[in-house]
C-alpha cells in the first residue's frame, strides 16, 4: 500500500502590529482612535497636525504645513456630509471609478475612488484618490484618503492600508 499523503501545511497567518492615536477636533473634542501600522510614522505635534498624517517614512513638517503630503491623510470639514459626498462625485471634477455607501461605527459613510479631471483640492489632473468620507452630523465630515496613480503598486498598497485603517479604527461623532 502507498504511504499516506501528508496533510498540506497551512502558512502562518501574520497579524500586523498596530499603533493607535487619538484624533481630536480643533476644539479638543475626541473624534476617534485611529489604528495604523506600528512600523509607520504619524505626528503627535503640533496639535493641529497630530494623528492626521501617516507614512512608511518619518514625517517632516515643511515650513508651510498646508503643503504636507503623506501616504494617508485625514481631514475634517464643517461641510455637510451630503455636500462632501457630492463634491467627491462631481462629474465636472472627477471620473468616479467606484463608490460604496457604508456604515462605520454607526455613522453614515461613503467610500469613493476617482481620478481628478483637472487640478483640484491640491491634486494634479490625473491623480487618483481613494477616500472614506464619514458623516459627523452637525460637526461636519471626517475624510481619510490616499492619493497616487491608479495601477501603480504604491497606490494600491496605500489604498489597502487605508482600508485596513478605516476598519480597525474607532470613530465617535461629537455630541
Amino acid at each position: 500500500t502507498p504511504a499516506p499523503t501528508p496533510a498540506p501545511s497551512v502558512p502562518p497567518i501574520i497579524v500586523p502590529t498596530v499603533s493607535t492615536c487619538d484624533l481630536l477636533a480643533t476644539d479638543g473634542t475626541g473624534l476617534g482612535t485611529l489604528s495604523y501600522p506600528a512600523a509607520w510614522s504619524t505626528l503627535s505635534e503640533p496639535a493641529d497636525l497630530a494623528c492626521r498624517y501617516f507614512d512608511r517614512d518619518p514625517i517632516t513638517v515643511p515650513s508651510d504645513p498646508a503643503t504636507l503630503k503623506t501616504a494617508i491623510m485625514v481631514t475634517t470639514s464643517t461641510k455637510t456630509y451630503a455636500d462632501a459626498v457630492a463634491a467627491a462625485k462631481d462629474s465636472a471634477t472627477w471620473t468616479v471609478r467606484q463608490t460604496v455607501d457604508l456604515e462605520i461605527d454607526g455613522l453614515p459613510a461613503t467610500m469613493i475612488e476617482g481620478e481628478a479631471k483637472a487640478a483640484t483640492d491640491g491634486l494634479e489632473a490625473g491623480s487618483s484618490r481613494l477616500a472614506y468620507i464619514i458623516d459627523y452630523g452637525s460637526a461636519g465630515t471626517l475624510t481619510m484618503f490616499t492619493v497616487g496613480t491608479a495601477g501603480e503598486d504604491i497606490y494600491a498598497a496605500n489604498a489597502a492600508v487605508l482600508t485596513l485603517m478605516v476598519g480597525a479604527s474607532t470613530f465617535t461623532a461629537p455630541s
